[in-house]
């Protein structure tokens, strides 16, 4: 099983926030994703670890985590359904006040890669900034802007055990 400590996985979040017009952008972030215009599209965005695994089922201890606090893993994966991520299946392991929200880093709509915009209220953007894409997510996983608006993230498949203080996420 994997440990995650807090120094080695947890995103460090993009620091750089900007007030944009909420009657214009209704729930979306009020983070600056001006500078993610021209990122590439196949990989999360705003954090700076990834915690790399081997493909297959995988246990992570995710008991370090803190309230507000994401790590990301990622793993090979060959299936269609990555085409737009290069072939991997990144997942966001968010620490809420009492529970965990456990998604998958690829937009519904597109497949391109999510990252972490550093908005408590709208954690997650698709790196494919744009009139037609640009959706947002927020902290259970619900599109409120752009194409996802109204859809959820993908939840992959997992079990979330936490017994004695422990907190283990078990990816199938």
């Amino acid at each position: 099983m994997e440990k995650i400590s807090r120094r080695h996985v947890i995103a460090t979040l993009a620091s750089t926030a900007t007030l944009l017009c909420p009657a214009v952008l209704k729930a979306a972030t009020t983070a600056d994703l001006s500078s993610w215009a021209d990122i590439p599209t196949d990989s999360p965005a705003g954090l700076s670890k990834i915690l790399r695994l081997s493909s297959g089922p995988s246990s992570i201890d995710i008991s370090e985590l803190k309230p507000g606090d994401v790590t990301v893993i990622a793993r090979p994966d060959d299936s269609a359904d990555y085409a737009g991520t290069g072939q991997t299946q990144f997942v966001a392991a968010m620490r809420k006040d009492k529970d965990y929200l456990i998604v998958e880093l690829t937009c519904p709509h597109k497949g391109k890669a999510i990252g972490l915009t550093g908005d408590h209220k709208v954690p997650f953007a698709c790196t494919k900034r744009g009139r037609y894409h640009s959706s947002e997510f927020d902290s259970n996983g619900l599109g409120v802007a752009g194409k996802s608006s109204g859809d959820s993230m993908i939840f992959p498949e997992h079990k979330l055990t936490i017994s004695n203080g422990k907190v283990v996420l078990e990816l199938a």
